[in-house]
């Protein structure tokens, strides 16, 4: 029997348990997310085995954070809760300009944002 669905954005202002505060600290400050868009705001993650989707509070593309809906309680992932300080320690990059769109595509069907990285590390 399935309980109630998961309200992810109250579950994601409620605390997290050390590791997970651990690893989303790590992962904040070391410069693997990228903003693609200020309004909606969404975040790119830039990882070694593939990159994600993130925005803030809300959701983030990656496994853990997708199989974590059916947990309780729901915590979601080092990414969602990486950006947060990414942008206070302002250990981020930014791209303007990039289509959205194509962007969400390259990550959901490549795995990573092509655009984003050749923005990155070429523009």
């Amino acid at each position: 029997m399935e309980g109630p669905p998961v309200d992810v954005a109250e579950a994601l202002s409620a605390g997290i348990p050390g590791e997970l505060e651990r690893r989303a600290r790590e992962a904040g400050l070391s410069w693997r997310f990228v903003r693609v868009s200020r309004e909606p705001e969404v975040w790119v993650y830039l990882g070694e085995s593939g990159d994600y989707i993130v925005i803030p509070g809300l959701y983030c593309s990656c496994p853990r954070f997708q199989l974590g809906l059916s947990s309780t309680p729901f915590h979601g992932c080092h990414h969602v809760h990486g950006v947060r300080y990414a942008v206070e320690e302002g250990r981020y990059r930014e791209v303007e300009g990039l289509d959205l769109a194509q962007v969400v595509r390259e990550v959901f069907t490549l795995g990573r944002a092509v655009s984003v990285r050749r923005a990155v590390f070429t523009g």
